[in-house]
């Protein structure tokens, strides 16, 4: 049963790199991640379907890249958000030190306004 149940995530995953390389079509194989996606899910079902060996920890060390890929997204998508998020708030200073030194600019002119009428 649970040898079933490994195949059919192996199929799943084995779909989602097809999907990636209908979707990417032939640029999919310039991205040196997808392309050991495809080396990692292909070998791991091969080795599952076809050989009755004891391959599970071959297997665990072959979809451990998949984790490890997984997490790199999202580290890569976080961190891209947070760079974002920063260049917000670096403009929004930026405005409003803008603001400040007009703000203090007119005030300035005012004092000496006032200040040669005295």
């Amino acid at each position: 049963f649970l040898h079933w149940i490994s195949v059919g995530i192996l199929g799943v995953l084995m779909l989602n790199v097809i999907g990636l390389m209908v979707a990417f079509g032939a640029s999919f194989f310039k991205h040196a991640g997808y392309v050991l996606d495809l080396f990692v899910v292909t070998s791991a079902l091969v080795l599952e379907v076809f050989f009755e060996a004891d391959t599970a920890g071959l297997l665990i060390i072959l979809n451990l890249w998949r984790i490890v890929r997984v997490a790199h997204g999202i580290f890569e998508v976080t961190d891209e958000a947070w760079e974002n998020e920063i260049e917000d708030m670096k403009e929004r200073i930026e405005g409003a030190e803008e603001r400040f030194n007009r703000e203090c600019g007119a005030r300035d002119r005012r004092i000496q306004q006032l200040e040669a009428q005295l």
